[in-house]
């Protein structure tokens, strides 16, 4: 019984693990779905998040404030990083988009060296000094006011529970959102044909700024999920990056609800090699399963074929 008890909790906590890969995964799949555009620098705009979160918040009064404090913290992140989206879009995309005919390479090329600069930053911020940085400078939140919930035998922060509510609700919005409204429609008919859906009337330069508005939201969003549930350091950022590489390979490059599937099972199975094998491992798994689905199925787990 205590065995099964273990494994429900190991599953819980991959399943809140992995919301957070799928929440991040949601918006570089999205701005590389609408510009072909692969963002390098999305693991370490989560991890800018993460940074941000924990400085407004301690500006904002941290827990002597309580939850209000944290609300206010995330209104300011999500606020912070559709600017920078929209910023990043115009002064290094678009630039792209418009003068170069290999995106792809050329996106890699100016989004790695985007990702250096926010890691630098990023230490600086916390510790003022960019080249004595190490994996030991970490951040997290002390909530005081989050408490213990059961379920099933299993104990867990409650804030693993607003996590994955709050996952849960993005993931539905951004469906509904791709589904129902016409900003969402004409993403997806980009995604399909550019070149038609400009014949259209669709407006390409307004619809690729607002989808990195959204993507790099949604890198914000996911670091201040982190730095609740986890700790979070300025050298996250590649690491993030890969997994995030490996979610968009098992979800499909381009599927909706992939990145969702794909960061739920990597949580899940990160923490069950994690309880098995052992921690270390767990730095390793991302790769395999990117190498492994690379030769299996490049199209990913739930990708079509093209004929």
């Amino acid at each position: 019984m205590t065995d099964i008890v273990l494994l429900g909790g190991t599953i819980i906590d991959g399943l809140l693990l992995g919301g957070i890969y799928a929440l991040a995964a949601l918006g570089i799949s999205l701005t590389f779905s609408v510009t072909n555009l692969l963002n390098l620098a999305h693991g370490n705009l989560i991890m800018m998040g993460a940074v941000l979160t924990f400085v407004f918040y301690s500006l904002l009064g941290g827990s002597a404030l309580g939850p209000l404090a944290l609300l206010a913290t995330l209104l300011l992140v999500l606020l912070a990083f559709t600017a920078l989206g929209a910023t990043i879009e115009y002064g290094l995309v678009r630039p792209i988009l418009n003068n170069f005919s290999d995106i792809l390479i050329s996106g890699i090329l100016v989004t790695v060296g985007l990702a250096l600069l926010l890691q630098d930053v990023g230490a600086y911020i916390l510790v003022k000094d960019p080249a004595n940085f190490s994996r030991s400078t970490t951040i997290s939140l002390t909530l005081p006011f989050i408490n213990s919930v059961v379920v099933g035998g299993y104990y867990f922060a409650s804030s693993k529970l607003f996590s994955m509510i709050v996952i849960v609700a993005a993931s539905v919005g951004l469906y509904l959102f791709f589904k129902r409204t016409y900003l969402g429609m004409a993403m997806r008919s980009i995604s399909q044909d550019r070149d038609a859906a400009a014949v259209v009337g669709v407006n390409l330069r307004r619809i690729s700024i607002i989808t990195f508005a959204i993507g790099t939201l949604f890198a914000g969003f996911a670091g201040f999920i982190l730095v609740i549930d986890q700790t979070a350091d300025p050298a996250l950022g590649l690491g993030y990056t890969i997994k995030l590489l490996t979610i968009m390979v098992l979800g499909g490059v381009k599927s909706p609800l992939g990145p969702v599937a794909g960061g739920l099972l990597l949580g899940v199975i990160e923490l069950l090699v994690a309880s098995i094998f052992g921690a270390y491992w767990v730095s390793a798994v991302s790769l395999i399963i990117l190498i492994s689905i690379l030769l299996i199925s490049p199209t990913g787990l739930t990708g079509r074929r093209i004929r």
